[in-house]
């Protein structure tokens, strides 16, 4: 080993034991951690705002989907209230249309299977809205038997086939909120 040699090392050997190298190495290390702990903050944020506007939605989703179901089983009910079927029918539209609002503003916040079902509970809604709106027109009068038929398939999907779709949607929504 030359002389130059062992200057070079034992320079280093100072440099580093010294602490001046464990400062500078401690230094690196930090900057190192700090920006991945800044990435990693961004990143929980971002999250986080992206679940309190998927709660918000399904809260006021689910609202609405729940009046509108109410308004159309009262609409489709045999037992008839002093509310007239068209103010109970207008009210489910009004909460349907609310409903549907909110979930196109928010569709891209929600998995594929919560946005298939609230797309069934939309087009079985408004199935349900087609046939009372048929059995409902005065061109039908006469015409009983196809009146009934299309008053039990509206009774049956708002007491039945809407309350399932709306129970799925429910458990989805609970796994967003609390997942």
């Amino acid at each position: 080993m030359t002389e130059g040699t062992r200057f070079f090392w034992n320079l280093v050997l100072t440099v580093v034991g010294s602490g001046l190298g464990t400062a500078l190495i401690g230094t690196w290390f930090k900057n190192h951690f700090d920006a991945q702990l800044e990435t990693q903050k961004a990143l929980l944020q971002r999250t986080g705002k992206i679940h309190e506007k998927q709660v918000d939605a399904l809260l006021s989703i689910q609202a609405n989907l729940d009046a509108a179901l109410f308004y159309l089983q009262r609409t489709t009910s045999a037992g008839k209230t002093d509310v007239p079927d068209a103010v109970w029918f207008k009210r489910a539209g009004e909460r349907l249309a609310a409903a549907s609002e909110t979930f196109s503003q928010s569709r891209l916040l929600f998995s594929g299977v919560l946005e298939q079902k609230l797309d069934e509970f939309f087009n079985k809604s408004n199935t349900v809205g087609v046939n009372l709106r048929i059995a409902q027109d005065p061109a039908l009068s006469g015409m009983e038997k196809t009146r009934t038929v299309l008053l039990e398939k509206a009774a049956n999907a708002a007491h039945s086939d809407l309350p399932a779709i709306l129970k799925v949607i429910r458990d989805e929504a609970r796994a967003v909120i609390h997942g």
